[in-house]
């Protein structure tokens, strides 16, 4: 068997079969990355968007699967190649591209976030002066803001971080 012939019907199958598990799994695998990486460990549109990428980029593999072993095709195989690799192809696309901008949004929400709690601060230490807080609820309050500030600081530096790495 020679690299311009075709394999064996067996051998076919099973390089197709092999081929749509790996779409499959990496599909999952993106779904699993996209939750990871998310400050609220939430799977978003664009990690949906590239797992179904994925998977209709691998229905070309289908199709072929169903038509090498019932010997029907349902409608012409470069047909159904070109439909389902341009929506594979689109989709990724769009997915990659709207996940890095997710990330550069949670980057500008948590910095935004910030900027209002500075402000929280500024406005409790003016009520404070107007003699309208206890000092004793003034502590409570600012410890409760100076706690969500460092949370948020950890995870504007955790996105920093990882974009550096990229």
């Amino acid at each position: 068997m020679s690299l311009l012939t075709h394999p064996p019907l067996d051998v076919a199958l099973f390089v197709d079969l092999f081929i749509l598990c790996s779409y499959v799994v990496m599909a999952g695998f993106f779904l699993y990355v996209g939750k990871t990486v998310n400050v609220e460990k939430k799977i978003t549109l664009p990690w949906i968007v590239i797992a179904i990428g994925l998977l209709f980029t691998s229905l070309n593999l289908f199709v072929e699967i169903v038509g090498t072993t019932t010997g029907v095709y349902v409608l012409p195989r470069p047909i159904l190649w070109y439909i389902f690799n341009a929506i594979g192809s689109v989709a990724l696309i769009a997915g990659f591209a709207s996940a890095m901008a997710e990330r550069q949004l949670e980057l500008g929400i948590l910095k935004k976030r910030q900027v209002e709690i500075k402000d929280i601060m500024q406005y409790l230490k003016e009520r404070y002066y107007k003699k309208e807080l206890s000092e004793e609820e003034l502590r409570k309050l600012y410890a409760d803001l100076i706690h969500q500030s460092a949370e948020i600081e950890v995870k504007i530096k955790g996105l920093r971080k990882e974009k550096k790495t990229k």
